[in-house]
């Protein structure tokens, strides 16, 4: 799988037409004098790209030193941090099993492996969760309708509260009217192994009842996780929601 295309936050492709009135305008270094002098309060910040794209900026302050950073999508700076890991899943782990009758390397090739792993299956999970966090609208309440009661969530709520399931199911059916869950049953399946293995990371917890086996069933879950399926899956799973936000790079190179 090849490096994913950047994208940007509230990235616009800018017209001919306004590419001509841009490129024409002269600045006002004066009004950009006193934004800077109010630390740019107020003001959302774009920059225009060498493709004719405008994409938004978030001020960042060295110091005294104003600069202005391009804000990345989280969904695909996580999926892409992901995919790099990925990546180095199938050699640190042949590399693992290669050497294990060598003590000296044992003790040091399952290190790279799981690191590997687990930031594969964090940063995987972070881009689903945002996506899922990042559609909800500002003013969207979901009710959950029990038996003798109707209970309201605002935006903020969901995001904190409702478990991960509901949110797929419920919440972003309403917002969607899609259910990638109804029409991908079996891909959907590893997105809730994934999260289940990202939970068994992010929540580490020995298990007593079984000394000395204190950390066995989530090594075992880290060798035997279908990493190159989950990944397919969670890329079916961005794009079926927000076509093309997951895209391989034109570039023709991959690192």
């Amino acid at each position: 799988m090849k490096h994913v295309r950047k994208k940007f936050v509230n990235a616009t492709k800018l017209s001919e037409n306004v590419v001509k009135v841009l490129d024409s305008a002269k600045p006002n270094f004066e009004a950009v004098s006193k934004i800077q002098e109010t630390n740019y309060a107020n003001h959302a910040v774009f920059i225009q790209t060498d493709g004719d794209e405008l994409i938004q900026a978030f001020k960042y302050f060295k110091g005294k030193q104003p600069y202005l950073i391009p804000e990345p999508n989280p969904i695909v700076i996580y999926f892409e941090t992901g995919r790099q890991s990925f990546k180095q899943i199938p050699e640190t782990r042949e590399k693992l099993f290669s050497e294990l009758d060598q003590i000296y390397s044992t003790l040091n090739n399952f290190y790279p492996f799981y690191i590997h792993a687990s930031t594969c299956v964090v940063f995987l999970f972070n881009s689903i969760e945002a996506f899922i966090n990042g559609v909800i609208p500002n003013n969207y309440v979901y009710s959950r309708k029990l038996k003798n009661k109707t209970e309201s969530f605002d935006r903020q709520q969901i995001q904190s509260t409702i478990p991960f399931e509901e949110k797929i199911k419920n919440v972003i059916f309403d917002i969607t009217k899609k259910s990638f869950h109804s029409e991908f049953g079996n891909k959907y399946e590893n997105i809730k192994k994934l999260k289940d293995f990202r939970d068994a990371i992010m929540h580490t917890k020995s298990d007593d009842g079984k000394p000395p086996k204190v950390y066995e069933d989530l090594y075992t879950c880290a060798l035997d996780f279908n990493y190159t399926a989950t990944i397919q899956h969670v890329r079916d799973f961005l794009n079926y929601y927000q076509p093309g936000i997951i895209e391989d790079c034109s570039c023709g190179q991959d690192f």
